[in-house]
């Protein structure tokens, strides 16, 4: 997150928001808070405009797997010791439960040394994606993702786009029991003033700060179009490329809620 006295900016991991903040800090400055979190009551009661970004859910799923090939990111590290805790605990349990089960059976189907070991492994990234976007995996995910009630209803982008964009949305609220609801849910509790897309991120960036009549000079112009992203992932093939026709349309069905708010279609 990042304020500044004209704005503050919560940041959706792997939209672009490492540059985006890096651009804002160009024209407003601004401090930053913890990067990926949601906004804090405090914060919300300033009344200042609300900026976030987004991206297709389907070039999301293939960042963030080409960020963990780099060894790059959180959940890389915690699907490795969740599949290594799997297979200590199949080894020292016959039977195990809870957790400790779901780990077992993650170990013995799942191989997350191997999945990250080339980014253009196609077979590799499906399989990742399928375990993923299991929701009998979320608490391995992510526990947050797990205990929050999003897990049956959406993907992983899902839950952290609503968790940092939706009012009071860290826990989703007992009625949300499908994409219909849930688009029900954020009209009334959309915390964003302003939406930038990943694929058109400084052309959005520069239409905002028009509409807040932030004034730019000709300098500050010229360094936010030669600053080049920031924290991105090698990605050596088209994201087409990644899926077949099953995982196009997993995604397509887990991140259903983002694809249909912002007309998002599966890569040609």
């Amino acid at each position: 997150m990042l304020v500044t006295d004209r704005l503050i900016f919560l940041e959706l991991q792997k939209s672009g928001s490492t540059h985006v903040r890096a651009l804002l800090q160009i024209v407003l400055g601004g401090h930053g808070n913890e990067r990926h979190n949601p906004i804090t009551p405090e914060l919300l009661a300033q009344g200042l405009p609300r900026l976030g970004g987004t991206r297709s859910p389907w070039d999301w799923y293939v960042s963030l797997f080409c960020f963990g090939c780099e060894e790059r990111g959180p959940l890389q590290n915690r699907l490795r010791r969740q599949a290594e805790r799997g297979r200590r605990g199949a080894r020292g349990l016959r039977h195990a439960t809870g957790q400790q089960g779901q780990r077992s059976q993650f170990a013995s189907r799942f191989t997350p040394d191997e999945w990250f070991e080339n980014a253009a492994d196609v077979e590799h990234f499906r399989d990742w994606l399928r375990a993923l976007l299991d929701p009998a995996h979320a608490l391995l995910v992510n526990r947050g993702y797990a205990m929050s009630g999003y897990a049956p209803i959406g993907g992983l982008m899902t839950y952290r786009y609503c968790r940092l964009f939706l009012r009071d949305s860290g826990d989703l609220p007992g009625w949300v029991g499908g994409t219909e609801t849930l688009h029900a849910h954020a009209r009334g509790s959309f915390l964003l003033h302003y939406q930038i897309e990943q694929a058109r991120l400084l052309d959005d960036l520069l239409d905002v700060l028009r509409a807040l009549r932030v004034p730019l000079t000709e300098e500050q112009l010229q360094a936010m179009r030669a600053l080049r992203p920031q924290n991105t992932s090698t990605r050596p093939l088209p994201v087409a490329a990644y899926y077949d026709d099953e995982t196009r349309a997993l995604v397509g069905q887990r991140e259903r809620f983002i694809a249909e708010r912002h007309g998002y279609t599966p890569p040609a």
